[in-house]
């Protein structure tokens, strides 16, 4: 793997090299949307961001475009929780109103719906007023029509039995009762395509301590499906432990919604949602912890999954049996490395590779090709390597440089460098789309923000905040992808101020800071061909390079 580490000075060549045919063609620089007195919280898939404004009031949920604007109050001050809607159209809050008069100030101990532009806010829970209930967990459908939470009664101990509901965030129809009529529910999930919802319930549930919170223990367990819109009498029971406690670790649906796979009791099931017909995906002696187990399905109806701390990964259709698995690591030189309350694999979004870490290697295997073997992607040469994944390119870092490889290995191609290791990364610096890089760079009290395509070359790096001046104490720690992998989000480190960045608008060049001398000189350089080759030629050690335009 020796050709995937270059030279740092060559490479830095060739980046400076890159200016000077571009410099020339560079856009005007383009200063980010500065949005004051804002606390970024996330932003929407429909283009808005949502956080805490204090100019109205102080903890009030608000939303503002990504374009810029003044924020637009949601909520009143010290809401508790929100979800977003899959479309990003509409939020759901605990909480009150922003500027509603309420008929009742239990009123506020509800759930209600707003658009996330503003406007007429809905109510969703029932006005009881005697007790008002309690309210937790609130869960979008997939298909964003359907709220699903938890209610319980607070005259009763411990806040009653765990009511699992549902009810169209439009308001109108009234609230369904999802969880049969008794039982505690412990936890719930609901299918891709917003039929089914199976719950967890049984007599009593604690969560096991322990590096996730998805092992739960449940006595007299049942597992049951019901229609998201109920009745809770047409529940069908998938699975149960009468009389006893049972073990359930983490789950995950089929794409189509047809299975559920799960852990339960040391062993991976698929049970068929429609029919109730179950099967076991695990061999038989093969036990599976529930608390390290990690599960995906992909979209040929492959469950990928594995037994523990360090152990094989496999691949199992939905449909079984379990001596259809096929051991994904097998051939690897080692154990995978495992990575404390992570599971020790990484699959590509849509689940068409995995990879995985063994001592200082990366290595990826197709999960649909049986007869596919792991392929090394990457050898960190004795150093560690922080890497990312998307659907068709491995992302990581060595002690130099940032490259990326396709997955499905080198194919007598070197890997491509990307950026330099002088950039500071946030813990995902990938676009959600899989397209772009992004780092920052600090320089004279300030972060520069920079991108990058993933396929490279390094020379096609733009710095998104070349030339502003109101990037001053921008923590690289607080700063994120809007979802539609266009607009970069970053907060300020000290004030209440958001940042937005339209990626690819900067112009093509790359600022850079590194270390020159023992003084730390600092030296700006002109991108032409006789000034780099005079500078770079019989320099030692690293250097300060400055780019900027003839």
């Amino acid at each position: 793997m020796t050709t995937f580490f270059f030279r740092s000075f060559v490479a830095v060549i060739l980046i400076v090299s890159s200016l000077s045919m571009s410099a020339a063609q560079a856009p005007a620089a383009v200063s980010p949307v500065v949005i004051e007195d804002f606390s970024v919280g996330t932003a929407t898939t429909s283009g808005y961001l949502l956080g805490t404004s204090p100019a109205n009031g102080s903890g009030s949920l608000a939303s503002v475009p990504l374009s810029g604007g003044s924020p637009t109050p949601l909520t009143a001050p010290n809401y508790v929780s929100y979800v977003v809607s899959p479309a990003g159209d509409r939020v759901v809050f605990y909480g009150a109103p922003y500027g509603v008069t309420l008929p009742h100030p239990n009123d506020s101990s509800r759930y209600w719906s707003v658009p996330v532009a503003g406007g007429t806010p809905v109510m969703l829970s029932e006005p009881t007023y005697a007790y008002p209930p309690l309210m937790q967990s609130p869960r979008f459908s997939p298909d964003g029509r359907t709220l699903t939470y938890i209610e319980s009664d607070p005259a009763l101990y411990g806040g009653g039995t765990h009511v699992l509901k549902s009810r169209l965030v439009d308001g109108s129809a009234p609230a369904a009762r999802l969880s049969p009529d008794s039982g505690i529910v412990a936890k719930w999930a609901i299918s891709p395509d917003s039929r089914w919802v199976v719950i967890w319930i049984g007599d009593s549930y604690g969560a096991v301590i322990g590096a996730s919170t998805e092992r739960w223990s449940i006595e007299n367990s049942r597992m049951v499906r019901v229609p998201l819109h109920g009745p809770n009498s047409s529940a069908v029971t998938l699975d149960s432990t009468p009389g006893a406690r049972g073990i359930y670790g983490t789950q995950a649906f089929s794409p189509d919604g047809s299975h559920m796979i799960y852990v339960l009791d040391g062993s991976v099931w698929s049970v068929n949602l429609t029919n109730g017909t179950k099967v076991r995906l695990s061999p038989d002696g093969q036990s599976v912890d529930p608390e390290a187990a990690a599960l995906l399905v992909n979209p040929a109806n492959v469950a990928i999954w594995n037994t523990g701390p360090s152990s094989p990964v496999f691949a199992t259709p939905v449909t079984g049996p379990a001596a259809a698995s096929r051991n994904l690591s097998a051939g690897l030189p080692g154990p995978i490395l495992s990575q404390v309350g992570r599971p020790p694999w990484k699959a590509s979004p849509g689940g068409d590779y995995v990879v995985m870490r063994v001592n200082e290697g990366v290595y990826s295997v197709a999960v649909n090709d049986p007869a596919a073997s792991p392929v090394l992607l990457a050898d960190g040469g004795g150093q560690g390597l922080s890497f990312w994944v998307t659907s068709d390119r491995l992302v990581f870092r060595t002690t130099s440089h940032i490259y990326s490889i396709p997955l499905q290995g080198p194919t007598g191609v070197e890997s491509t460098v990307l950026v330099p290791i002088s950039a500071n990364l946030a813990a995902n610096p990938i676009s959600p789309d899989g397209s772009t890089i992004v780092g920052a760079m600090f320089r004279e009290q300030t972060w520069d923000v920079f991108s990058v395509p993933v396929t490279g070359p390094s020379q096609n790096a733009r710095n998104e905040s070349y030339g502003s001046s109101q990037l001053n104490l921008i923590a690289a720690d607080y700063w994120f992808f809007a979802p539609n992998s266009k607009h970069l989000v970053a907060r300020d480190a000290t004030m209440n101020t958001a940042y937005v960045f339209s990626i690819g608008s900067g112009p093509r060049t790359l600022r850079l800071s590194t270390d020159c001398s023992a003084e730390g000189s600092g030296l700006t350089v002109t991108p032409t061909p006789e000034q780099i080759h005079h500078l770079f030629l019989p320099s030692v050690g690293r250097c300060i390079l400055t780019s900027s335009s003839p």
